[in-house]
C-alpha cells in the first residue's frame, strides 16, 4: 500500500498501528514502522488520533509533531496546528523545509477570521529570512 485508497486500506493500517504500538513496548525499533504506516493515512482526524500514542512514545520526534500540525490544519484547528509546528521546529531547528512549512502555516492562519494577522505575517517573514540566512549552513537533507 502506498496510500490509502479505500476504507479497507484505512482499517488495515489502523489495525497494524495498534499492533505496532503494543509491540513497541518490547521492540523500540518498531516505531519507525509505525511512523511509516501513519504516513500512509491522509491528514485528518483519524491520523491525528492514531498518532497520539506514537507521539507519547516518542516525545522528541519532530516529524510526528509536523504530522500532527498537518492533521490539525486539515481540521482547520489553526492555533493547535501552529503550536504543533512550532514544537516541530524547536525539536529540529536546522530542518529548513519544516521552517518553511511553519511560515506557510503562519500565512494561512493569518487569513483566518479573528487572527492576529500582522503578528503572524511578521513571524512568517522571520522564518523565511532565517531560512535564507542558514540555507548554506545546513545538511542538504534538510533543504526544502
Amino acid at each position: 500500500i502506498t496510500r490509502v485508497e479505500n476504507a479497507n486500506d484505512a482499517s488495515l493500517i489502523a489495525a497494524a498501528l495498534e499492533r505496532i504500538a503494543a509491540l513497541s513496548q518490547r521492540w523500540p525499533r518498531s516505531t519507525s514502522v509505525a511512523r511509516a504506516g501513519l504516513a500512509l493515512l491522509p491528514p485528518g482526524a483519524e491520523r491525528l488520533a492514531r498518532g497520539e500514542e506514537l507521539r507519547a512514545l516518542l516525545p522528541g520526534d519532530a516529524g510526528l509533531r509536523d504530522s500532527a500540525a498537518q492533521d490539525l490544519t486539515a481540521l482547520s484547528r489553526f492555533p493547535e496546528a501552529l503550536a504543533a509546528e512550532r514544537e516541530a521546529v524547536a525539536l529540529a531547528p536546522a530542518h529548513l523545509a519544516r521552517r518553511l512549512a511553519l511560515a506557510d502555516l503562519l500565512e494561512r492562519a493569518a487569513g483566518q477570521p479573528g487572527a492576529e494577522a500582522p503578528a503572524l505575517r511578521a513571524e512568517a517573514a522571520h522564518e523565511r529570512a532565517w531560512v535564507d540566512v542558514h540555507r548554506g549552513l545546513v545538511h542538504p537533507r534538510n533543504l526544502p
